[in-house]
């Protein structure tokens, strides 16, 4: 197989691009965006970029979907251009997962990349040719056509300060071995560029002299000042004065003293790493551009996210740019804030003259210096951050990159938050080559096969160990830590022993630092830096499962609830101290999170200090206490909206009913449970919520309006999952209680799930009498959407007993009734049956407008499992068998999960085109199935969508207009 030719790219002094020998005109680059990605990537230290950082630098004002499809614009002619000049397809340019790669390392030459790797060269040798070779790389600024583009100046501005530092050193070098006319040529060269450059005139000044040039010496002084007043309106510097009247006094003896200033030789003292960083290629880039604008970039996160880590890459991605180096400043041993300025003069190897601050040393020796300074764990040194200002306040060409759990807190600082790595989709629908591609997978494979070569993610552990990575939160270390495991405990067996993380999760190397060889040591450094009172708030927000919001840090004030004000204070330094992550609700409330582990250590020193029951008891009640507030919202126009909520609390649900049934509260627990019957069943929990349900009523078997609406839910859902000895039981029981206690709602709500469920099972006529009891309870009760839910259900009934006319009538007068009154569910129930109505008679319009009516404005990504079913079957009667079945397999997956039952009136339907496409399909419809079985929501929901757009034409037409309702339906 013949070799790719190489790709070279040239950036200094205009762009040029060739492959092999070949070149592609500058004629070519019509489309700029397809040359502009190219220089992005050429730019690159690994000539790779997130894909959404190119969309940034190019098309910053454009929204996400506008700029994707510029991009594969851009894309298309820059692979056109390289392909034309000789490039084989697919080599260069291409994708690896959400990130841009410009081609494979050994195929791609930068001409940036020869002159850096030149210039590191030169400062590790004190050899004039070695600087002459670096020089001999620098062709010309970068880009010089591109000088507005923000991304080229931070790279454009180092480039040119690398090259003139070079040239400096070449001077002194040449001094140093008697070659003052090659030194005088390399000043020259400076001042070419730079005409205001002090420094290189008082140096040529001084060379002159001690070339017995002293005309020329004086004459250099001379153009110094002329161009100082010109652009600069200033006069040159006292030591420059002194330099200049020494030569015109003929004084040798003290211009001989005034030596060519000596450039400090560039340092880039950062530790090398022993592994390859995975992923990070985005966070890598955002924060290169973030240090391109800004002199102070604090990278924060919680311990062992990966902070030093990624600071270390980023540093050294951006060394290049900083002729003077990059320094790594260790202040993880300091606890004394007084102790930083010494520790950045050690690592710095700085003299210190003694007699005054350390910090004015550092002043001294940074005040003209290109530099960048790494300062690694600050978080426990924060209070010497007034020391990170002055020195850059004093030392302009100063930046600085701090890695804390807490930040500094100053003007001038950019935060960046370090996130946990990228995990895999939830769920079993993430292909084995979606979970191996996924950077917390990526890092654990790595590292387990340092203890287990042959590891490697296959179709039986990719689910689990993207289950381990999650369990992990995506935090490196803790993934780390896991993945040496692996040696002795399996994929399955480690995920099982996570539920203890912190006991697990020990053992790191011996390099590492003390606080990072177990997890617990981690964030206990955290711990330790909060106060008494905030580390008792943080112990009892522990008890919180996936978060919670502003509202209920009032747990963490259960002793004292006048403080609730201090408790906000003790939230925001765990928010500033990354003990707790925060993130925005819908409506823009602020949600709190703790990683899963952080949140394990804050249990186990609540337990320690005593405070376990009586926080979990607090606990409890406030979920109990916003259940009972949503619920009311469940039934009517913000039920969506109420069942979004509930959802984002369902782990602490799920902790509140723990505790309650373990506290023996079998009131409260029944009050809950039975308060979140709707929620369970509107969301798809059922098979959860009926265990609850039965384990509160068996705890409290007192007759209560409690207990009617746990039977009432129980009921309900059991028969939407096919159990009808246990709903009719259920019901039946709670009918009863209902009319012995009053509750004539609960006794509507009671008959109408009844006569439903009878109707699903094919028992039309029993069902219409139950539904017709129901439609008077409800009637008598004034309850508007159980009157129209049993007005739907009759329809069903009559269209399952082959009375069209009848049906249609009575779904349109449920229908007209839902929309009076602002009640979605009867609506969503009455215009999915005249939507199989109309599919049965072959109007695929008309089926397709009805069921678009199914889908309220928060179905999202996640199209019921009815509506799936229903939308296969249209897929089937327009004659695409293929997608049909892919269908029916997507609705196979949540309908097994929850234990879904489907219905009778519409199930015959159903099992008529599958049966339909597997005999149209054959073989392949096992396939196809699969395929189904697997897709995930965005895709589902997107075939759900195409089979209703070409069912419906080019526009949807609106379902023809509902008859008033009718006085009655028998």
């Amino acid at each position: 197989m013949d070799r790719p030719f190489v790709l070279h790219v040239n950036l200094l002094a205009g762009f040029q691009v060739a492959v092999g020998e070949r070149s592609v005109s500058a004629a070519a680059w019509r489309q700029k965006r397809a040359a502009a990605v190219i220089k992005l990537l050429a730019l690159e230290p690994a000539h790779r970029l997130h894909r959404e950082q190119v969309l940034d630098a190019l098309w910053p004002d454009l929204d996400l979907e506008s700029g994707a499809g510029n991009l594969r614009v851009a894309l298309h002619h820059a692979r056109n251009r390289l392909v034309d000049a000789g490039a084989a397809p697919g080599v260069f340019l291409i994708r690896d997962g959400e990130s841009l790669v410009l081609g494979p390392g050994e195929a791609v030459r930068v001409d940036v990349d020869a002159f850096e790797q030149a210039a590191a060269r030169a400062w590790r040798v004190p050899d004039p040719q070695a600087v002459e070779a670096a020089l001999a790389r620098y062709a010309g600024d970068l880009l010089p056509d591109d000088p507005f583009d923000d991304w080229a100046e931070f790279r454009r501005t180092g480039l040119r300060a690398s090259y003139l530092a070079l040239l400096t050193r070449l001077a002194r070098l040449a001094e140093e071995r008697g070659e003052v006319d090659r030194a005088i040529a390399a000043l020259q060269r400076i001042l070419a560029l730079e005409p205001a450059r002090e420094e290189s005139h008082a140096a040529l000044m001084h060379l002159f002299a001690l070339a017995g040039q002293r005309s020329q010496a004086l004459a250099q002084y001379r153009r110094l000042v002329s161009v100082l007043e010109t652009e600069m309106s200033t006069v040159p510097e006292p030591a420059t004065r002194k330099l200049y009247e020494a030569i015109l006094d003929h004084r040798p003896a003290l211009w001989h003293s005034l030596a060519i200033p000596v450039p400090p030789a560039r340092r880039t003292e950062l530790p090398a790493p022993v592994d390859a960083l995975i992923g990070r290629d985005r966070e890598r880039a955002e924060i290169r551009q973030v240090l391109a604008a800004v002199r102070l970039v604090t990278l924060t996160g919680p311990g062992g996210v990966g902070k030093t880590r990624l600071a270390l890459e980023v540093a050294e991605d951006v060394a290049a740019s900083f002729p003077d180096g990059a320094v790594f400043v260790d202040l993880a041993p300091i606890r004394d804030p007084d102790l930083v300025a010494s520790a950045i003069v050690q690592a710095l190897e700085l003299h210190d003259p003694g007699g005054g601050p350390e910090s004015r040393t550092l002043s001294a020796a940074l005040w003209d210096r290109r530099i960048l300074l790494l300062l690694d764990n600050f978080e426990q040194v924060v209070g010497a951050a007034p020391l990170v200002v002055d020195l850059l306040r004093t030392c302009p060409e100063l930046k600085v990159l701090v890695t804390s759990r807490l930040r500094l807190g100053v003007s001038g600082e950019r935060e960046r938050t370090v996130p946990p790595l990228a995990m895999p989709e939830y769920g079993e629908r993430a292909s084995m080559e979606e979970v191996a591609r996924s950077e917390g997978v990526r890092l654990f494979v790595e590292r387990a096969r340092a203890v287990q070569p042959g590891f490697a993610i296959t179709c039986g552990n990719a689910s689990t160990v993207a289950a381990i990575c999650r369990q992990l939160d995506g935090v490196p270390l803790a993934i780390e830590l896991a993945a040496v495991r692996i040696k002795a405990l399996p994929p399955e067996a480690l995920l099982k022993r996570l539920e203890s993380r912190l006991s697990l999760l020990t053992g790191g190397g011996r390099d590492l630092p003390e606080r990072q060889r177990t997890i617990r040591d981690t964030i206990a450094w955290s711990h330790d830096l909060l106060s008494v009172e905030e580390q008792a708030c943080f112990h009892r927000l522990a008890v919180f499962v996936g978060g919670f919001t502003l509202e209920a840090t009032s747990v963490a004030s259960v002793d004292q609830p006048h403080r609730r004000d201090d408790v906000f204070e003790a939230v925001t330094s765990l928010v500033d101290n990354c003990l707790l992550q925060t993130r925005e609700d819908p409506g823009g409330e602020p949600r709190y999170l703790m990683l899963e582990t952080v949140r394990e250590f804050g249990l186990e020193r609540l337990a320690a200090s005593g405070e376990d029951a009586a926080v979990r008891a607090a606990h409890a009640d406030y979920v109990l206490e916003v259940v009972e507030r949503t619920v009311p919202r469940l039934r009517g126009p913000e039920a969506r909206v109420g069942l979004a909520r509930l959802e984002r609390e369902h782990g602490n649900l799920r902790a509140a009913l723990m505790w309650l049934e373990q506290a023996g509260a079998g009131d409260s627990l029944l009050r809950l449970a039975a308060a979140l019957s709707t929620y369970w069943s509107e969301n798809g929990h059922w098979t959860e919520g009926n265990a609850w349900l039965e384990r509160a009523l068996a705890l409290d078997p007192r007759p209560s309006l409690a207990r009617v609406e746990a039977l009432a839910n129980l009921g309900e859902n059991a028969g939407y999952q096919g159990d009808a000895t246990r709903a009719e039981a259920a019901l039946r029981e709670g009918i009863d209680l209902a009319r012995r206690l009053g509750a004539t709602a609960l006794v509507a709500f009671m008959l109408q799930s009844l006569g439903a469920q009878r109707v699903d099972q094919g028992a039309y006529e029993a069902g219409e009498a139950t539904l017709a009891e129901a439609l008077a309870e409800a009637r008598r009760a004034g309850d508007r959407e159980i009157e129209a839910l049993s007005l739907a259900h009759l329809g069903a009934a009559s269209w399952g007993r082959g009375n069209r006319v009848e049906a249609i009538a009575r779904l349109e007068d449920a229908l007209a009734l839902g929309q009076a009154t602002g009640h979605p569910v009867p609506i969503e129930v009455a215009a999915r049956y005249l939507g199989l109505i109309a599919a049965e008679a072959g109007n695929h319009a008309a089926a397709a407008g009805w069921y678009r009516k199914t889908m309220t404005d928060d179905t999202g990504m996640d199209a019921p499992v009815r509506l799936v079913l229903d939308v296969a079957s249209l897929a089937m009667a327009r004659g695409d068998a293929e997608l049909s079945t892919r269908l029916f397999g997507a609705a196979s997956t949540p309908a097994d999960t929850i234990g879904f039952a489907p219905s009778w009136p519409e199930r015959g339907a159903h099992e008529r085109a599958r049966e339909q496409a597997r005999s149209e399909l054959g073989s392949a419809f096992d396939a196809a199935f699969d395929i189904g079985s697997r897709l995930s929501p965005e895709r589902i929901l997107a075939d759900v969508t195409a089979v209703l757009d070409a069912s419906s034409g080019s526009t949807v037409p609106e379902p023809s207009a509902p008859t008033p309702p009718a006085a009655a339906a028998q």
